[in-house]
């Protein structure tokens, strides 16, 4: 502290979010490591898994509104037809039991690193490569597999980044709150 090279907290949830440095924290290395914290490095991170799943959401609320497209009311799992849905699918089930015997382990490293990558999938591969089943010829099958994932990935984003995670389940399934599902 005398040499001046101390981050406030306060400062970095006022200014970036509690979130951002909580998914900093998960996400950069090993409580046990060194690291150097600043904003930066926090933005960084922000914007390689917390933006881009935001963009995902913005994409899929906004095709999902233009077309008109509703969740199942049961609450069915989609069945896939095309290959990129049940490719998105089965790493959706490989990254929820990887996250899951993380956080058994209380390993939050692991965990957050396997859920970037899949975010990072999602986006990358699955979105960007479906985007021609979302547009005019609508797919309802893409917009139920695109809406299954977001919502099991907010699901297991909850322990890393409880507000997001609350903001993206309430806004996908009407119910009241990440937190009180399975």
């Amino acid at each position: 502290k005398s040499r001046g090279n101390v981050v406030d907290p306060w400062d970095m949830m006022s200014g970036l979010g509690a979130d951002a440095l909580r998914w900093y924290f998960f996400s950069s290395g090993q409580p046990w490591g060194t690291r150097r914290v600043g904003e930066e490095g926090i933005r960084e991170s922000t914007r390689q898994t917390l933006l881009t799943l935001w963009n995902v959401f913005s994409f899929f609320v906004t095709y999902a509104d233009l077309d008109g497209w509703q969740p199942d009311p049961a609450g069915e799992r989609p069945r896939p037809t095309h290959v990129l849905d049940r490719w998105v699918l089965g790493e959706l089930d490989a990254t929820v039991a990887e996250v899951t015997r993380a956080l058994d382990d209380f390993d939050a490293l692991a965990g957050a690193s396997r859920l970037a990558r899949f975010v990072d999938d999602l986006s990358n591969w699955y979105v960007r490569r479906s985007r021609p089943r979302f547009w005019k010829a609508s797919d309802p099958a893409a917009h139920a597999t695109l809406h299954h994932a977001l919502v099991t990935t907010a699901q297991l984003l909850a322990p890393f980044t409880p507000f997001l995670a609350d903001e993206l389940y309430v806004a996908l399934t009407d119910e009241s709150s990440v937190h009180l599902s399975d």
